[in-house]
């Protein structure tokens, strides 16, 4: 009997602080309820908080109009169309969502799979040497790094006063390996910078130990480590095309108002912009456009990149500039 009485004691004392707790307005994790629900609150924040584009929207009608998908349609297909419809309201192309099964994909891509290296080396007709880097997503960012470093060395293995950086059909990704790889090629200080939508600027520096963004220094494959090319050329001609997108296009900008270098070819995709990359709860990803990419001169851009010399054959017309320009100069070599 008294067994029960305190049994019964119990029961009443956790539907007393049960009631209690939602007299004060505690409500069960949405993850545990829906976990689609979760993401798609999750994603809602994350845009209205970060993205690049979040004051043009009318975001309770936008949250009301992914709801009412999430509803209407079941599973991961549901939460991507909800996802979708806040990706349609910011009105940016740049930004978009890998659902769980895409994102697993990516991140477990690496150099080791079919798709062409990252960097290679190759002579033109002309005998010029030609360095090219593509466009890269996975895991191991030193490896990517090391393999553009080896292609530049390569590439840059005989004195030579022109260099073609060929970006054309660079669609993107992590543009970091793409960075550290040509780093020697780039001039000290100031090279680019990302602009948020407040306006703040977080800058893009190559500094003796490395590469800096936003006051952050990375020393990844420093100068001074035994990765620097036997020769460094006197002109850079960076070759670009319709394809050259997103990450590719960022490293192109990091070469504006260089000196020595000068671009060819077609206008690029028009993705001028920087992502943050967000996991989500339901172990999709997030490309969220948070920026604009800005050049050295502080000029900020908004589409495509119109290259110097506008051609058909960039590689022809590359050839020329580099071969006119080098006829009275030396090769500079490497320090």
């Amino acid at each position: 009997m008294e067994r029960t009485r305190s049994c019964t004691l119990s029961v009443c004392l956790a539907l007393l602080f049960s009631c209690v707790g939602t007299a004060r307005g505690q409500q069960p994790d949405p993850a545990e309820v829906d976990p689609r629900q979760a993401t798609l609150h999750q994603v809602l924040q994350l845009a209205q908080r970060q993205a690049l584009d979040a004051k043009r929207v009318d975001w309770p009608t936008t949250t009301q109009e992914a709801q009412a998908i999430l509803t209407d349609t079941p599973g991961e297909a549901g939460l991507t169309l909800a996802i979708g419809a806040v990706i349609k309201a910011l009105g940016n192309r740049h930004t978009f969502y890998a659902p769980p099964r895409a994102a697993r994909a990516t991140s477990q891509a690496g150099s080791s799979d079919a798709r062409p290296a990252i960097g290679s080396a190759s002579r033109t007709a002309s005998n010029l040497p030609m360095l090219t880097v593509r466009g890269w997503m996975g895991s191991d960012l030193d490896e990517a790094s090391q393999r553009v470093r080896a292609a530049l060395n390569a590439a840059m293995a005989e004195p030579s006063c022109g260099l073609l950086l060929d970006l054309r059909g660079n669609r993107g990704g992590n543009m970091w390996p793409m960075v550290w790889g040509v780093l020697p090629l780039l001039n000290p200080g100031k090279l680019g910078a990302f602009v948020d939508r407040e306006g703040i600027a977080s800058p893009i520096v190559k500094l003796p130990e490395g590469v800096s963004l936003g006051g952050h220094l990375d020393t990844r494959l420093p100068p001074g480590q035994g990765t620097q090319p036997p020769h460094l050329p006197t002109h850079i001609a960076v070759l670009q095309d319709g394809r050259t997108a997103s990450s590719g296009e960022a490293l192109t900008i990091l070469f504006i108002g260089q000196d020595n270098a000068r671009s060819f070819g077609q206008p690029s995709a028009g993705f001028t912009s920087s992502n943050r990359v967000f996991r989500l709860r339901n172990g999709g990803t997030l490309l969220l456009t948070h920026g604009r990419d800005q050049d050295r001169n502080g000029r900020i851009y908004d589409g495509a990149l119109v290259p110097d010399v506008e051609t058909d054959d960039a590689v022809a017309a590359a050839t020329d500039w580099l071969m006119q320009a080098c006829a009275t100069r030396d090769t500079v070599a490497a320090p």
